[in-house]
């Protein structure tokens, strides 16, 4: 047998809690550490645990982490042995990992014959027939397919399906179709999208099952030949096709199927060759598995599996890599009690998940043993449109699920995260969610079957009385909020105080009436109340308040970001009762903006215009989309807010746009009125 390769240094080819993740695994290994990274993430946590930076030229993600020359090059210049291209980028890039090969270093991945063959899910699921394991319908969409050959290859595949991108993924290049009727313009749209997003635009049409489940199987194999199912994950709850939260092992499916797929995942392991860590990603319905892709990389959910097994998968990368023949035992292979995990993303669940973008002002997550986190972001850092709107993951473990989701529950509620929108208490609420919890009907739909679970939680009378007092308590604020504040604040009696919160994007009056010496008449939609300061303690930036409201007595914290000084929103953090929530601070003056100015609809966010569907003079009727905007890795449609005549079209195919940007100026339709 060859001798095992000695590795001593690394690359990471990647960013944020990704890089964190492998840059731990390699410390362990006693490995050197070296990252790299554009100018907007210069600051971030993954490069300040590494040995080493190099910095990426130019500022997009084309110039920088999906530069295949210049991360080769920063290797070298770096003089490290071998590059982990962690997950997403480059992490299923064929070239990328032929190009570490032929550079003289050790690649932390599987050959790049295997991730062109398993990179394109046409081929892959060639591949899956070929080792007898069993694929939906699907029919290959040629470039130059005319409209009659399209229309016949969808009936052959059946309705409902899935236009589906063959390169990438994470739910990208990827349309729903329910009827003959929508499917051109699915296939124009996916197309688009894949081509932009991978340079590949070839598509397929899949049958697409409305109640499957989703689950995957976890495989690693080394250069011996040795084939090992690390056990099964569920993957259902997802938005536009990609996932929010994943347990393992999967719940509520039959042994006999749980059998099937990790002996249809272990053969086709082995029928390609493979080595190193791996994915085979199935959907299930009733009694029936059907393979969907697998993904040749270490999966953002890899963390439950770890959790279940106490084994590193990172670290058996570096072990096949390096030559090592992997003996695991059917011990380490056999789950011990549930592991769950939620991806905290910056977006708005309430807003149609639309992506959020800002300075993180505040960022608390709770600790305990059973709780682990992979955190990409810290207090001030920057939340940009340019990368995906992940960042973190929390996992909770437990020795039965019902554990394990009330865990992770708990500790998203009371994570703090100020300065931009979260998915936090949505994540929350499935998780509580009854149909959740039973987990027998949870499949791929949930989210659109239980839309309860993304509304935003109202405040609480008791939070919105923190929010006030600790608000007016705070001198330095005071002549933001009250301008007639007294310079020494007591919990006196005093004048009777109103400000502004927003809530949900709207303004909520509070007033509080002064009745005695700590205690207050709180006026308050819809549920006023009677407010008694027990005791309070200001420490820093925060102010710590114990009170009664009605008959409940709770303690508040109670962290504000600043004063008011200026045009943009304020925020304020409330925490107590097992959570945290943040409510806006109206400013003293406003801009007025919002999704639709004057003249027409805007982009809500930074983000690049990658289709304009309309030209001026057409008419338009409330609904039709006008142009697509991409930021943080998704397509986002901007629509027309009423019937109306497109006046004017300022924007083009490319051009970055920033957030509140007038895109279409419209002339609104007498029929509108």
């Amino acid at each position: 047998m060859a001798a095992l390769m000695a590795l001593t240094s690394l690359l990471i080819a990647n960013r944020g809690e990704i890089a964190r993740r492998i840059t731990r695994a390699a410390r362990a290994r006693g490995l050197r550490v070296v990252a790299v990274c554009s100018r907007a993430d210069a600051t971030a946590p993954f490069v300040r645990e590494a040995d080493t930076t190099v910095l990426l030229p130019g500022d997009t993600l084309a110039e920088t982490y999906l530069n295949i020359e210049a991360i080769v090059a920063a290797a070298r210049e770096a003089g490290v042995d071998a590059i982990h291209p962690g997950y997403g980028f480059l992490a299923e890039n064929a070239d990328f990992a032929a190009a570490v090969t032929a550079a003289g270093l050790t690649y932390l991945g599987p050959s790049a014959e295997t991730v062109a063959l398993m990179g394109s899910k046409v081929a892959a699921k060639d591949a899956a027939r070929a080792a007898d394991v069993p694929v939906l319908p699907d029919a290959v969409i040629g470039a130059d397919v005319s409209e009659a050959d399209l229309l016949a290859a969808g009936e052959s595949v059946g309705f409902p399906m899935l236009v589906k991108a063959s390169a990438g993924g994470g739910g990208r290049g990827m349309r729903p179709v329910a009827a003959a009727g929508e499917l051109v313009a699915a296939v124009s749209a996916a197309r688009s999208e894949a081509l932009a997003a991978f340079g590949d635009g070839t598509v397929f049409l899949e049958r697409y099952l409305a109640s499957a489940r989703h689950v995957e199987v976890q495989v690693i194999a080394d250069r011996h030949g040795n084939v090992f199912v690390l056990g099964d994950r569920e993957c259902s709850v997802q938005r536009r096709h990609q996932k929010l939260i994943e347990e393992a092992p999967a719940v509520c499916i039959p042994g006999a199927v749980r059998e099937t797929i990790a002996a249809a995942a272990a053969r086709l392991t082995s029928k390609i060759g493979y080595e190193g860590v791996g994915t085979c990603e199935f959907l299930v319905e009733g009694s029936d598995a059907y393979f969907l892709e697998m993904n040749t990389r270490l999966q953002v959910e890899h963390t439950v599996t770890e959790e279940v097994t106490g084994l590193d998968l990172v670290d058996l990368q570096f072990a096949v890599a390096t030559g090592e023949r992997l003996n695991l035992t059917p011990d380490q292979l056999e789950p011990r009690g549930v592991a769950v995990q939620a991806r905290l993303c910056a977006e708005d669940p309430a807003a149609g998940w639309v992506p959020s973008t800002g300075t993180v002002w505040r960022y608390r997550h709770p600790e305990a043993p059973w709780l682990r986190g992979e955190h990409g972001i810290t207090e001030g850092d920057t939340v940009t449109p340019a990368y995906d709107s992940m960042i973190a993951k929390v996992i909770a473990s437990g020795p039965t699920r019902a554990i394990a989701l009330a865990r992770l529950a708990d500790a998203l509620a009371r994570a703090e995260v100020a300065g931009v929108e979260t998915n936090r208490l949505a994540l929350a609420a499935v998780l509580r969610h009854p149909v959740y919890v039973t987990g027998t009907e949870v499949d791929t739909s949930f989210l659109e079957k239980y839309p309860e679970v993304t509304a935003a939680p109202a405040p609480t009378t008791a939070e919105l009385a923190a929010a006030a007092l600790g608000l007016l308590a705070d001198e330095t604020v005071a002549d933001a909020i009250v301008p007639t504040l007294p310079t020494s604040w007591r919990w006196g009696v005093q004048p009777a105080r109103e400000l502004e919160l927003v809530v949900d994007g709207e303004p909520l009056p509070v007033r509080l009436t002064p009745v005695a010496d700590r205690y207050w008449s709180l006026e308050v939609v819809p549920n006023p109340a009677e407010v008694e300061v027990i005791a309070d303690r200001s420490e820093g930036r925060e102010r710590t308040l114990l009170l009664r409201v009605g008959s409940e007595i709770a303690e508040w914290t109670v962290a504000r970001r600043g004063p008011a000084r200026d045009i943009e929103p304020d925020e304020v953090v409330v925490r107590g009762n097992g959570r945290a929530i943040a409510l806006g601070v109206a400013p003293r003056f406003r801009t007025g903006r919002h999704d639709t100015a004057a003249t027409g609809p805007v982009s809500s966010l930074p983000g690049t215009v990658v289709e304009v569907r309309v030209g001026e003079g057409e008419t338009v009727a409330a609904g039709t989309v006008l142009a697509v905007v991409e930021a943080m890795k998704m397509q986002h449609p901007i629509t027309a807010p009423y019937d109306a005549v497109v006046t004017r079209v300022l924007v083009t195919p490319g051009q970055a746009v920033e957030a509140h940007q007038l895109l279409l100026e419209l002339t609104e339709t007498e029929e509108a009125g």
